[in-house]
This record gives structure tokens, C-alpha cells and sequence, in this order.
């Protein structure tokens, strides 16, 4: 919220800390022929500091992920277990009041053990960098109320190095997005915000890790939120 009311108002160093804990679930249709479920559990730890005669928040932030996942191929059921570490920073830089500059990246590994027909393991190692660039702007605000309009540009690249019984020995994926979005928040009261944005993400190029399937082209994203100010030193959202 201070970033996005501007920052000449905030002090020179570190103005705060925050913590997430974030579950995750996705399910492959049914029209997929050997389709995936998988379930994730994410902590994750960061700091925001400002630099106010520059205009600029800086996010740095450190994660932790364990994530399980069930699926089958023409042969065998596999059952999957990860554990992903990583670090990432986000910075935004508000020249002016109603105007937003994002830039930031992340860089994650982790191991995956699979499991095939409950009998035989296969252990991975997977490693993930992506740096992503965006701008927003409030078109209308008052009081109470702001619509901003949001687009984000990310590159991601994947590689995994997998056990030595496997068929290949590595194999490497990206994806190229935007990102276009609407985003409104609404002040319920003085400490209580909500928001809502709508989203439609397009794959400008895409290549998925080998025996993954195919991603979808275009797809959206909506998203709700809720944040409370408990007291004037600390926000739950």
C-alpha cells in the first residue's frame, strides 16, 4: 500500500517485514489421456525497504516449497514428492502518484523424487530462473475506491537433471507470457481493504520439461483479496 501511495512519505531503510503460508491445488481435465493432480505448501519470508528520494520499494524475499503430486503413463502409476528452496526480489519505482514500475526475479531449486508403480524410485533435480518487467496505472481512484490497469512481462526457464536409469539424462523448458490485467481495490473501512483483478495471461512461447504436456496458449486468472489493519504496526491479508 505505500508503494502504491507513493514514497516520499516513508523513512530510508528497512519498513518492514512480512510472512506467507500458501496452499496450492491444481487437477489436469479429463479430456487429458494420463491426467496429473498435485498439491504444494509454500512458506515464505521477506523484507521491504524503501529508498524514498528514489521513488523505489525493494522486496527481497526467501521461499520454501514441499509439493506432492499423483499421476499415471501408458505403462505405470507415479507418485511424485518435491522439496524447492529459493530467493526472489521485487521492486517497484513510482514516478509519479498513479504510475507503477515492477521489475524483479526469482531463482529456485529443488529435488523431486518420483515413484513409479509404489515400487521403483527415480530422483530429480530441478532448477527454475524467471525475471519478469511490468507497469500499472490508476486510470480512477477516489477516496475509497481505485481501478488500475496492470501488464506484465515474464520469462521463465526450467532445466531438470534426472537419475541415471532414466531415458534421457536432462531436459530444459520455458515460457515467454504477458500478462493483462484490471485491478480494483475498495476501502470497506478505515483498516480493512478489499480488491479484485482479472487477468488473461498469453503464452508468447512456451517449451514444457520432457513427457510434460502441452500448455495452453491463453488462459485467465482471477483473484480476490482481503487485507486488515490490526494495528497501526501490523496487517493480516
Amino acid at each position: 500500500n505505500a508503494a502504491d501511495e507513493g514514497t516520499s512519505n516513508l523513512p530510508l531503510g528497512i519498513v518492514g517485514v512480512f510472512s506467507e503460508l500458501r496452499y496450492g491445488a491444481t487437477d489436469e481435465g479429463a479430456n487429458i489421456a494420463f491426467p496429473d493432480s498435485s498439491r504444494s505448501l509454500t512458506v515464505k519470508l521477506g523484507t521491504i525497504s524503501s529508498f524514498p528520494e528514489a521513488g523505489l520499494v525493494v522486496i527481497p524475499s526467501i521461499t520454501l516449497k514441499g509439493q506432492s503430486g499423483t499421476g499415471a503413463n501408458a505403462f505405470v502409476p507415479i507418485d511424485t514428492s518435491a522439496t524447492i528452496v529459493g530467493a526472489g526480489i521485487n521492486a517497484i519505482y513510482s514516478p509519479l502518484r498513479f504510475l507503477h514500475l515492477r521489475a524483479g526475479g526469482t531463482i529456485d531449486i529443488g529435488w523431486q523424487e518420483a515413484v513409479f508403480n509404489s515400487a521403483d524410485t527415480s530422483d530429480t533435480r530441478l532448477w527454475n530462473a524467471s525475471v519478469f518487467g511490468g507497469v500499472s496505472v490508476d486510470v480512477w481512484r477516489n477516496q475509497r475506491a481505485k481501478l488500475s490497469i496492470s501488464d506484465q512481462l515474464a520469462y521463465s526457464s526450467s532445466h531438470a537433471d534426472y537419475a541415471p536409469t532414466n531415458s534421457i539424462d536432462a531436459s530444459d523448458g520455458h515460457v515467454l507470457s504477458n500478462t493483462l490485467s484490471v485491478i480494483g481495490t475498495y476501502d470497506l473501512t478505515d483498516a480493512t481493504r478489499a480488491s479484485v483483478s482479472a487477468g488473461l495471461v498469453s503464452l508468447l512461447d512456451s517449451k514444457v520439461l520432457a513427457g510434460e504436456d502441452p500448455l495452453d496458449p491463453n488462459y485467465g486468472i482471477v483473484s480476490l483479496g482481503l487485507s486488515h489493519d490490526v494495528s497501526e504496526h501490523l496487517t493480516i491479508y
